[in-house]
């Protein structure tokens, strides 16, 4: 932004840009079961939240996004289930 600006009506503007990407079910099915996973594998201290899950989806939009995409694909949610619900 130039000098003297803010932002934040950039960043929300890329926020609801990002909130428009298409998540088909099959995709959003892979988020829960990510989530689920993390509920019932002996490997975690402790299962994500519904909010990790949201948290993944949204993190997946805004990457679809930053690789010129409209539609969210697995590699999305596979590239950044660890760092979002780590």
């Amino acid at each position: 932004p130039a000098k003297g600006t803010s932002a934040r009506p950039l960043a929300r503007a890329a926020q609801a840009t990002a909130a428009q990407v298409y998540v088909e079910d099959s995709v959003l099915e892979y988020v829960l079961r990510i989530v689920g996973a993390t509920r019932t594998e002996a490997e975690f201290r402790a299962g994500a939240s519904g909010r990790g899950g949201l948290a993944l989806r949204t993190a997946a939009q805004a990457r679809a996004l930053v690789h010129h995409r409209d539609f969210v694909v697995p590699e999305d949610v596979a590239a950044l289930a660890g760092p979002v619900l780590a």
